[in-house]
């Protein structure tokens, strides 16, 4: 709830006015859901992320509906990202934090293996 739009009706709001200045183009939707990443337990944190898809699910459907489409749906993160690849709804992932291996997420199971 930090940033972004509430609901898929102010995902078009928001695409209407992007719509309407002749400098921005409207090209896709990032989503991410910060505090899910770091659940530890890989079934708990599935489910949470299955729950929190259909907000995403919507506002694709939403924004398609009125026109706007969207090309890129980027977002994910590190504790997510094997999940996300395999819900499909992203084109592209956003798992970075690995790289510095934080403290939180060597105590996640990130494989769910």
């Amino acid at each position: 709830a930090r940033t972004g739009v509430a609901s898929s009706e102010a995902a078009v709001e928001l695409a209407r006015k992007i719509a309407a200045l002749p400098r921005l183009t409207l090209r896709g939707v990032q989503y991410y859901c910060g505090s899910q990443q770091h659940i530890a337990d890989f079934a708990e944190r599935r489910t949470a992320i299955v729950e929190r898809s259909d907000h995403l699910k919507s506002v694709i459907a939403a924004l398609t509906g009125a026109g706007f489409a969207p090309e890129i749906i980027t977002g994910s993160g590190t504790g997510t990202h094997r999940i996300d690849l395999e819900l499909g709804l992203f084109t592209e992932l956003q798992a970075g934090s690995y790289v510095f291996m934080d403290k939180q997420y060597l105590d996640c199971d990130l494989t769910g293996a």
